[in-house]
């Protein structure tokens, strides 16, 4: 997805997400990171957006840095931090499929899609390369997909209509059986005083395997690997939504 659509998006995101609650994302992140031994410490959010999940984390004591390749998304990030009086955290503009961290940290999570946005299945696993680079030695890592199940029989080659006030959208989804493509062309239209301002958006997603994710994970050299669903961690059954991931760079 062009950096410059997303930038775009960044002035709608929270609205369009206000029926998520982070709080229950982020308790499920922190008790999968707690069961492997990192209650406390410092932890890096990929893809992390306005930084919802950045802050939830904060709440619960933990040392957070942000990183999304989205300058605005980052900038709204930063506001936010400031409100709520987590000034210090840095948040850091770099694509998670190059990432560099200035030091290794105790875990990196990643929320709400940002692997399936890494098409490729190559460029997946030199990231998580890069990411069991960025962890210290019994460093965990954790993070969420939409499944393949969601992204071709809920979302797939189907077209919605959502309105919500000032913020309107018509979303419109492709799958690609062959590929495990999803594409969502979105138009936005924000009322802006008394006109209304309309925008286009395009995002692609790939529907990863649970095999094939543990496969890579165990490539770059994590160990117990563990998956479940999203966020009741029950063994998944095929029909998830949404899974979560765990591992641990091996101490």
């Amino acid at each position: 997805m062009n950096t410059q659509q997303y930038n775009a998006f960044a002035g709608v995101y929270d609205r369009l997400m206000a029926n998520v609650d982070y709080r229950v994302w982020a308790d499920c992140f922190i008790r999968l990171l707690a069961d492997r031994g990192i209650a406390s410490g410092e932890v890096c959010d990929l893809a992390c957006g306005t930084g919802n999940m950045t802050l939830a984390m904060a709440k619960k004591g933990y040392r957070m840095l942000g990183v999304d390749r989205s300058e605005e998304m980052l900038r709204i990030a930063q506001q936010k931090a400031m409100k709520m009086g987590e000034a210090r955290i840095p948040f850091v503009c770099q694509d998670i499929r190059e990432l560099t961290l200035p030091h290794p940290v105790d875990a990196l999570v990643c929320a709400n899609d940002g692997i399936n946005y890494i098409n490729d299945p190559g460029q997946a696993q030199k990231t998580f390369a890069r990411i069991y680079t960025g962890l210290r030695p019994g460093g965990v890592f954790v993070f969420d997909v939409s499944t393949v199940y969601k992204l071709s029989l809920i979302l797939g080659n189907r077209i919605m209509v959502h309105t919500q006030g000032d913020v309107n959208y018509i979303w419109e989804n492709t799958w690609d059986a062959d590929a495990r493509l999803c594409r969502m062309d979105l138009t936005f239209f924000v009322k802006e005083g008394a006109l209304w301002r309309r925008f286009c958006e395009s995002h692609l997603q790939r529907g990863h395997e649970q095999d094939e994710l543990i496969q890579w994970l165990w490539k770059a050299g994590f160990q117990d690997v563990q998956a479940g669903a999203a966020f009741s961690l029950r063994s998944p059954t095929g029909k998830e939504e949404r899974l979560v991931f765990s591992a641990v760079r091996p101490a």
